[in-house]
C-alpha cells in the first residue's frame, strides 16, 4: 500500500479464480428471552423503593435472499445489554448527539451514512413529549413512571449491491405509543401520552463509478400517528475522483420537508448545498469548499444537525510525510480557513482559524497539537434561544496538546492538555486528560479515563422572561470532572464479564446576570435575581456477563445501576459530591436474557439424519 494515496480499500488486490461457487440458502433465527428485575426510589425516604417485574421476547431474522442482498428484521427488539450513554450536562443550544451501540443499527449499515441526515438514535430515543409530562403537572401530582426510550414494535433492513456496482438499502422502524403514569393528588392514576405511534422509513442508492467515485440518493420519512407532524428528507451526495486518485470533486444536495398535520397547509422546507474540489493524495492536499443551509432546513426528525441559515467559505492545506526521517517515522501538519456569513442576509457570522499536526516516533509515540481560534468578535444567533436574536461573542484561541505511547505494548498512556483565553478579563478555560489502557494478561484488560475541564467566566444563556421577550445571559464558572472505568475479564473463549463503571460531574456557579440587549451587548440588571446555579452528577455502572454455550446462541446476565443528582449545592469538592451521589437511592435494574441461534442449514441436517 502507498501510504501517500487516499484510501485503503481501493488500494487492495483483486483477487480472481472463484468459480463453481454454489451459494447455501441463507436464513436464521434468533429468538430471545428476557426476564427483567427493576428496582426504581419511590417516596421521600431513601428506603423507599418500587419493585417490578417485567417478562419479554422477540426474534432476529436473517435471510439471504440472494448471494448480494440480505434481509435483517427484529421482532419486540430488547437492547437491554447495550452499555448506558455518557450523559452529561448541555449547556448549549443543541441537543446532545450520542454514539450508536444497538447491533441491529450498526452491522451492515454504512450504505445509510451517505447524505449524512440519518441519525439512527432518533428511532426508539426519547419520545417528543417526554418533558411535556412534567411540564403539565397539576398541583398535588407526581410522575410514577416516564420512559426514557420508546419501544419498537420491529425493525427490519435490506442492504446488498449489484453486479453492476448498485447498492441499494432500505430500513423501516415502528416505533409503540409512550405513556407517562401520573398519580394524582387523590392518589388515582393516570396516563399521560407522550409519544405517538410512528413509522420510520429510510432509503438508499449508491452507484460506484470508476475511480472510486460514487453517487448517492438517500431519502428519511417519518410518519406519525393522528395531527403528529411529518417529515420527508432528501440528499443526493456524489465524488468524483480522478484516474490516478490524486484529485477529488464533491457536491451534496440535501432538502427538508414538515407537515404539521395539526394546521392545514402547514408545510416548512428549506435545503443545504455544498461543493468542493480537493487534492486527496501526495504529500501536499488542499481543500476548497462553499456550503449553505437555508434558515428552515431541518432534517431533525430522522437525522441531526446543528446549523441553520448560514454559508461558510473554506480553504485549508495538508502536508502529510510518510517517509521516516531519523527517529520521526511520519509526520503531517494541516491549516484551515472559515469564513461564514448569514445565508438569508449575507451579514457576517465568524472567521474560524484551525491547524495543528502530529508525528509518529519510530518508538510509535505520537505528538498531537491542535489549535482552533475565532479572532475577530463575532455574533451568535443560536446562543439566545430566541430566533432574531443575537449575542455579541468575544474572540478566542484554544489548544489541546496530547501524546499517545506505544500502542502495540500491554501497557499504554494517552495524556492531553486543554487551554483556552479570550481579551475578556479573568476568562481562561484549561484541563487535562489521561487515558491509560493496560492488557495485563491475555484475560485481563484494565482501563480508566478521567477528563478535568475548568471554564472561569463562560458567557451564556440563563433565562428567557416571556413577559417582556427578555433573555438573560449569565457568566459563570464551569468545572467538569468525569471518570470512566472499564475491564474486560476473560474467563475462557466463550465466556467473558465486561464492567463498566462512570462518574460524571459538573458544576455551574453564577457570577452575574444581564439583559441581552437588541444590539448584541449586554446590560448590567440588578432586578434578576433567580440562581441558576447548578450541581450535576451522574453516576452509571454497567456489568455484563456473557456465556457462549453454542454457537451464535448467548445466556447474558446483566446488571445496570444508574442515578442523577441534580440540584444548587455547588462549592463542595469532587469527593463530598461522589460520596453524597452514591448516598442517594438508585435505580437497578437486574435482566436475565438468552439467545438461541437457529441455522436453517444445520437444522436441515438434523431433520434429514
Amino acid at each position: 500500500m502507498n501510504p501517500q494515496k487516499s484510501g485503503v480499500v481501493a488500494q487492495w488486490c483483486i483477487l480472481k479464480g472463484i468459480e463453481n461457487v454454489d451459494p447455501p440458502f441463507r436464513l436464521s433465527l434468533t429468538p430471545y428471552i428476557a426476564g427483567y428485575y427493576n428496582s426504581t426510589p419511590a417516596g421521600t425516604t431513601p428506603e423507599t423503593f418500587a419493585n417490578s417485574y417485567s417478562y419479554n421476547g422477540g426474534m432476529d431474522l436473517k435471510f439471504g435472499i440472494n448471494e448480494s442482498f440480505t434481509l435483517d428484521a427484529t421482532l419486540i427488539p430488547d437492547f437491554g445489554q447495550v452499555q448506558s450513554d455518557k450523559t452529561v450536562l448541555n449547556l448549549g443550544p443543541f441537543e446532545t448527539q450520542y454514539d450508536e451501540k444497538r447491533p441491529f443499527f450498526t452491522e451492515g449499515t454504512d450504505l445509510f451514512r451517505a447524505g449524512d441526515i440519518f441519525y439512527s438514535r432518533r428511532i426508539g430515543g426519547k419520545p417528543e413529549g417526554y418533558y411535556d409530562a412534567y411540564y403539565q403537572l397539576l398541583d398535588g401530582e407526581k410522575i410514577i413512571s416516564n420512559p426514557a426510550q420508546s419501544q419498537l414494535y420491529n425493525a427490519t433492513k435490506l442492504t446488498g449491491r449489484t453486479n453492476s456496482g448498485l447498492g441499494i438499502g432500505f430500513l423501516n422502524a415502528v416505533q409503540a405509543p409512550s405513556y407517562a403514569e401520573i398519580e394524582e393528588a387523590d392518589g388515582s392514576t393516570r396516563k399521560f401520552q407522550t409519544g405517538v405511534l410512528t413509522n420510520y422509513n429510510v432509503f438508499v442508492l449508491n452507484q460506484t463509478l470508476k475511480n472510486n467515485s460514487e453517487i448517492s440518493f438517500i431519502n428519511t420519512n417519518t410518519l406519525r400517528e393522528a395531527s403528529s407532524p411529518d417529515a420527508n428528507v432528501s440528499a443526493v451526495d456524489m465524488t468524483i475522483r480522478d484516474k490516478k486518485n490524486n484529485y477529488a470533486v464533491y457536491v451534496k444536495g440535501k432538502y427538508s420537508k414538515e407537515f404539521d398535520n395539526s394546521i392545514p397547509d402547514s408545510i416548512s422546507q428549506g435545503g443545504v448545498y455544498h461543493i468542493g474540489l480537493s487534492k486527496v493524495s501526495g504529500k501536499f492536499r488542499f481543500d476548497l469548499s462553499e456550503n449553505g443551509i437555508t434558515p428552515y432546513y431541518n432534517p431533525n426528525d430522522l437525522g441531526i444537525n446543528f446549523q441553520t441559515n448560514i454559508m461558510e467559505h473554506f480553504a485549508g492545506i495538508q502536508w502529510v510525510d510518510n517517509t521516516q526521517h531519523g527517529h520521526i517515522l511520519n509526520w503531517s501538519f494541516f491549516e484551515g480557513n472559515d469564513v461564514s456569513m448569514r445565508y438569508s442576509n449575507g451579514a457576517f457570522y465568524d472567521y474560524n482559524i484551525n491547524l495543528g499536526g502530529d508525528l509518529t516516533t519510530d518508538k510509535f509515540w505520537t505528538f498531537s497539537l491542535f489549535g482552533n481560534s475565532k479572532p475577530f468578535w463575532f455574533y451568535d444567533y443560536y446562543e439566545s434561544r430566541v430566533e432574531g436574536k443575537k449575542f455579541l461573542h468575544a474572540p478566542y484561541v484554544y489548544t489541546n496538546f496530547s501524546i499517545k505511547t506505544d500502542y502495540r505494548k500491554p501497557f499504554m498512556m494517552e495524556v492531553s492538555f486543554d487551554w483556552a483565553e479570550s481579551p475578556q478579563p479573568k476568562d481562561p478555560l484549561y484541563g487535562y486528560g489521561i487515558g491509560p489502557s493496560w492488557q495485563a494478561t491475555d484475560w485481563l484488560n484494565l482501563g480508566l479515563a478521567i477528563n478535568y475541564t475548568f471554564d472561569h467566566s463562560n458567557w451564556g444563556f440563563a433565562d428567557y422572561i416571556d413577559s417582556t421577550d427578555q433573555v438573560i445571559i449569565g457568566r459563570r464558572d464551569t468545572k467538569t470532572i468525569s471518570n470512566d472505568f472499564y475491564t474486560t475479564i476473560l474467563f475462557s473463549p466463550q465466556m467473558n464479564l465486561v464492567v463498566h463503571a462512570r462518574h460524571y460531574w459538573s458544576e455551574v456557579r453564577y457570577l452575574e446576570y444581564y439583559n441581552l440587549l437588541n444590539d448584541g451587548n449586554v446590560a448590567s440588571t440588578s432586578l434578576y435575581t433567580t440562581s441558576h446555579d447548578e450541581n450535576f452528577n451522574a453516576w452509571n455502572v454497567d456489568v455484563v456477563y456473557e456465556w457462549q454455550f453454542a454457537p451464535g446462541s448467548f445466556l447474558n446476565l446483566i446488571w445496570k445501576q444508574s442515578l442523577v443528582k441534580d440540584d444548587a449545592s455547588v462549592g463542595n469538592d469532587y469527593a463530598t459530591n461522589l460520596r453524597e451521589t452514591l448516598q442517594l437511592p438508585a435505580d437497578n435494574t437486574l435482566a436475565l436474557k438468552l439467545i438461541y441461534y437457529l441455522d436453517y442449514q444445520k437444522v436441515k441436517k438434523v431433520i434429514t439424519k
